[in-house]
């Protein structure tokens, strides 16, 4: 059964696919930039507090979890993670450069973001894949 959750990062994943898809103006592809990154971070907090809490979504003591992770901290975990963890691939090689992307997309006066990274990222096969998102 999907969570109400991942069904929720599934759908953020989704409109971040249609912005791209819709060739449409430098708004849209920011947005669709910062969509997808935050459909890979909710993910990974989520997974976070399923693994340590192993509460239901709405408890307090997952709620609580859930929202204590940061951007920066979640990067930091994925670095270690990748330190002992015997891994195929490079977590923090994937979540780091969407995260540049995305404080690009919402803060760089600079025109026209690079939306490559949310095209890979809301395709589907690498992020369901890599974060397991279905």
């Amino acid at each position: 059964m999907t969570s109400r959750l991942r069904a929720l990062s599934l759908g953020q994943l989704a409109n971040a696919r249609l912005l791209v898809e819709s060739g449409q103006r430098e708004a849209a592809q920011r947005r669709a930039v910062s969509t997808a990154y935050f459909a890979v971070f909710q993910s990974l907090c989520e997974i976070c507090a399923h693994a340590a809490i192993g509460a239901e979504e709405h408890s307090k003591a997952f709620n609580r979890f859930y929202r204590s992770f940061d951007h920066g901290a979640v990067q930091t975990a994925l670095k270690v993670a990748n330190e002992y963890l015997d891994l195929e691939w490079d977590l923090d090689e994937e979540y780091g450069p969407l995260r540049k992307a995305r404080e690009r997309a919402a803060y760089s006066p600079e025109p026209r973001p690079n939306s490559a990274l949310a095209h890979r990222a809301s395709s589907g096969r690498r992020s369901r894949s890599r974060w397991r998102l279905s």
